[in-house]
């Protein structure tokens, strides 16, 4: 948790990946105060605040989250259709 607090300001060139173990679809995986969040959901959630509705998902608008992506310029809340057609756009999904 504390690695990705210090990353949510960060402003580099591409993607910024997690750096430690991962689950079987590529997301990182963090626990806090007992809730178990991905990596991408909780980074999301630090730099861009709480969902607008519970049923939003952290989305990826680099296409990398498969690859452990977790940039907060690359995140954002999304509804499942939005976040469903991006991944189609990012050829993740026929």
């Amino acid at each position: 948790m504390r690695w990705i607090e210090e990353h949510v300001g960060h402003e580099g060139n591409g993607c910024l990946k997690w750096p430690f173990s991962v689950g079987d679809n590529g997301r990182g995986i963090v626990q806090v105060d007992g809730t178990i969040y991905t990596a991408p959901r909780f980074m999301c959630l630090l730099a861009h605040g709480e969902r607008r509705r519970p049923t939003h998902e952290a989305a990826h608008s680099c296409g990398k989250g498969h690859k452990g992506c977790i940039d907060p310029q690359h995140l954002w809340w999304a509804t499942s259709v939005e976040n469903h057609a991006d991944k189609i756009e990012h050829g993740m999904i026929a």
